[in-house]
């Protein structure tokens, strides 16, 4: 007792004069903190316009529809945009008979037709619509990674660093300027990643509606991605969305119920996308590619292919010395992953600098489970593109990478993390100027200009000539004939003899009413290995042949064989003309799908018109909420 007195008078004893300090430094202080918060408010206000503007520049400059790839998707998507000005927007092209002598369309896992690409270029034209979703998917990596960085700890301006890091990394640059156009979708992996810490960190807070409604958006997007042609890289953008939620804290607390959390919200996406999911399955179940080889380097191949792809400019045909395996020669745009020779020496000096400030250093030692899942990613990353016989074979059984032409692109594994630890680094500097920054965003645009201008224009060999017709076409899109003939591009032989030859940039044709036979569809295998000529007549689409059936195939057979009683690459027959004229016609040829498909419309309207419903109530609820307390406050 008599102790606790004492040090109550000692304790009033202070008290005395700390009230007079308190009043007159706590408001100076206090008044400066809120300034600085504001000031880095407006400072990533100003980074992100100027970002935004560089990207809009590179878009300008580079994403101009010269790639080579852009022959294989300008075609399809000026189809289905004539396909939308007859039908509507609203309307769903399953197959097309403008192409190939009829292809399937819903069933093709890079399918433009209901794609943010196709969208805007319905709006507003192919080279404006096209350079937008460059604009847009790296704004939202850039927004997502931010939002990542500062649900992680970081303060505003290394959230902002990391962001620019993966913004201009030049991943994506690079892919949209050459025509790999499906991998836009890669660019939403950071807003992904962010959807769902927001809702993993609301159901950690018990705010369960709150967590329903990110997990919504989450399933919601990713389905939206799905039905949008993003096929080919949907593996890699949930892996690196996974690693920015388990970097960023995602699993850190109740593990369990985070972990349950993101996997419900992903099997919504897919159980929204269950249509698209399943017409892929059911085309790749016909037409597989597992006949090429699995090609990798040696150690030291794959040492240098890994730092030039990611940190330096790298050297083409260095790169394809060292490569094993291979069938094809591969392209500057597979190896370059572009975090360009400006961002390791930020990252070295920052670690080096700050390794006694560092923060949240003790978060990683009592975080061992992150450390080791995040590193055993990162090492199979790049122990996939590692060739050894035995190892090569082993992966080549795998029932996915089996399929697989090339393992490069699992190197976009290090994006986000290398991203993230450099804002990670600047943690401890407390004032970084913003014209640091903006000087940051300007080096590292001009530096991805100058990178793609010199290494990457000169093997741009797509056609100028041929890609001219289509962009005409696209303003007059409602006058393109329906398709009345087949087209197959032949060469004279030595004995005077004509040889068909696959013709990949003459799909164009399709503006003269004309299918291209031998066209530009690597589903078939690069060089069509897979597709059957046999039957094909140049000539119109309606003519008998001498086996009885009309000149169009069916692209029904090729997804659904069984319930169309057929075989993958048969033809119309003489009974089904009508069917095949309607198809032609841009209309519906009333083709029958399976029962499994029809299964999984009825799970994917369902599960979009339930993710969408609680949305809508939730904002709903927001708002009225929001007004409720808005009202009493004005009362």
């Amino acid at each position: 007792m008599a102790r606790r007195g004492k040090d109550a008078k000692r304790g009033g004893k202070h008290q005395k004069f700390a009230p007079k300090r308190g009043r007159q430094q706590r408001p100076r202080g206090g008044a400066a903190s809120a300034a600085a918060q504001i000031n880095e408010r407006h400072a990533v206000f100003i980074i992100a316009a100027f970002a935004m503007l560089c990207l809009a520049l590179l878009a300008y400059v580079h994403v101009d529809l010269t790639g080579h790839d852009y022959g294989y998707f300008l075609p399809k998507m000026l189809d289905t945009h004539a396909f939308y000005l007859k039908n509507g927007l609203l309307a769903w092209q399953e197959y097309t008979a403008a192409l190939c002598a009829g292809l399937f369309q819903f069933a093709n896992p890079q399918s433009m037709a209901l794609a943010l690409p196709q969208v805007l270029s319905y709006l507003f034209g192919p080279r404006f619509g096209i350079a937008a979703t460059f604009v847009i998917a790296s704004a939202m990596t850039g927004l997502g990674t931010y939002l990542c960085a500062r649900l992680w700890g970081l303060g505003r301006m290394p959230a902002a660093i990391a962001a620019i890091a993966l913004t201009f990394n030049g991943f994506l640059l690079t892919r949209l300027a050459v025509g790999h156009l499906a991998f836009y979708g890669f660019g939403f992996a950071p807003i992904i990643a962010a959807s769902l810490l927001f809702g993993s960190a609301a159901l950690r807070g018990g705010e369960i509606a709150k967590a329903a409604a990110y997990g919504c958006v989450t399933a919601l997007l990713l389905a939206l991605l799905i039905y949008g042609g993003i096929g080919v890289v949907i593996v890699h953008m949930l892996a690196v969305a996974a690693l920015m939620v388990l970097i960023c804290g995602g699993f850190s607390g109740a593990w369990i119920r985070a972990v349950v959390y993101c996997g419900l919200c992903v099997a919504g996406g897919v159980l929204a996308a269950a249509p698209k999911i399943e017409a892929v399955l059911a085309m790749n179940a016909q037409l597989p590619r597992d006949f090429y080889p699995l090609p990798g380097f040696n150690l030291s191949g794959l040492l240098g292919a890994w730092l030039q792809g990611l940190f330096w400019i790298p050297n083409e045909e260095a790169i394809n010395a060292g490569f094993r395996n291979n069938q094809f020669y591969m392209g500057w745009h597979e190896i370059y992953y572009g975090f360009t020779p400006l961002i390791l020496p930020l990252l070295v000096v920052g670690l080096i600098l700050g390794r006694a400030k560092l923060p949240y250093r003790a978060a990683w030692r009592e975080r061992p489970v992150m450390v080791v899942i995040v590193t055993l990613a990162l090492l199979s990353a790049v122990a996939v593109n590692f060739y050894e016989p035995h190892w090569n074979r082993l992966l080549k059984s795998l029932p996915l990478i089996g399929q697989f032409s090339g393992m490069t692109r699992f190197f976009a594994l290090f994006i986000p993390v290398v991203a993230l630890l450099l804002g990670w680094s600047l943690g401890h500097v407390k004032r970084i100027p913003i014209a640091a920054v903006l000087g940051l965003v300007a080096a590292l645009a001009f530096i991805q200009y100058l990178a793609i201008e010199a290494n990457l224009r000169k093997g741009m060999y797509y056609d100028r000539v041929a890609l001219r017709p289509v962009l005409e076409a696209w303003r007059v899109a409602e006058n393109i004939p329906p398709t009345r003939e087949v087209t197959i591009k032949t060469e004279g032989e030595a004995g005077g003899a004509l040889q068909a030859v696959h013709a990949p940039y003459d799909d164009h044709q399709l503006i003269e009413g004309k299918s291209n036979a031998l066209c530009y569809e690597p589903l078939f295998g690069y060089r069509l290995e897979q597709y059957q000529l046999r039957g094909l007549r140049i000539g119109a689409i309606d003519a008998v042949g001498a086996d009885g059936n009309l000149n169009l195939k069916n692209p029904a057979c090729y997804v659904y064989p069984q319930a169309n009683q057929c075989m993958p690459g048969e033809h119309f027959k003489v009974e089904e003309r009508e069917a095949m004229l309607a198809l032609a016609n841009r209309g519906d040829p009333g083709l029958v799908v399976s029962s499994r498909r029809q299964t999984a419309n009825v799970v994917g309207i369902v599960v979009l018109s339930l993710l969408a419903g609680f949305l809508l109530l939730y904002a709903a609820a927001v708002w009225r909420v929001s007004r409720r307390r808005g009202g009493g406050v004005a009362a």
